[in-house]
């Protein structure tokens, strides 16, 4: 069985998906197709490619190496930040609270709202209070 190693894959899109947003997996048969994550989706990666519904598009997952981009929301974060999921896809500096949702920190300060921030992914909420 083949391994991939470059922490991209190639999933089919059971929405549309934008470019730079959080995705996660859809349908009866998850690893095969990934949709837009919402502010309480449980991610898989980054889109990085924007795709109509049955478009291939190339996810970024999370535990690939090294730095992902994603489109930011209502506010620039600072450099070391750590950011929450947001609706669209996008992230925040807005703390949200609740088991499995996924962190990432900015590795980079923003200049402007809503422009591709660079992340690292940190971790899934291990409790319900984040930590």
């Amino acid at each position: 069985m083949p391994v991939n190693d470059s922490g991209i894959m190639t999933f089919r899109a059971a929405g549309t998906v934008a470019a730079y947003r959080r995705v996660k997996f859809s349908g009866t048969n998850a690893v095969t197709s990934v949709v837009q994550s919402g502010a309480t989706g449980i991610d898989c990666g980054i889109a990085l490619y924007a795709g109509a519904t049955n478009d291939m598009i190339s996810v970024a997952m999370l535990n690939k190496p090294g730095t992902l981009e994603v489109r930011g929301a209502a506010t620039a974060p600072v450099y070391g930040a750590i950011l929450y999921p947001a609706a669209d896809g996008k992230l925040t500096a807005t703390a949200a609270t609740g088991l499995g949702i996924p962190t990432y920190v900015a590795i980079r300060a923003a200049s402007a709202t809503g422009e591709v921030l660079e992340v690292v992914f940190r971790k899934f909420h291990s409790t319900a209070t984040g930590y």
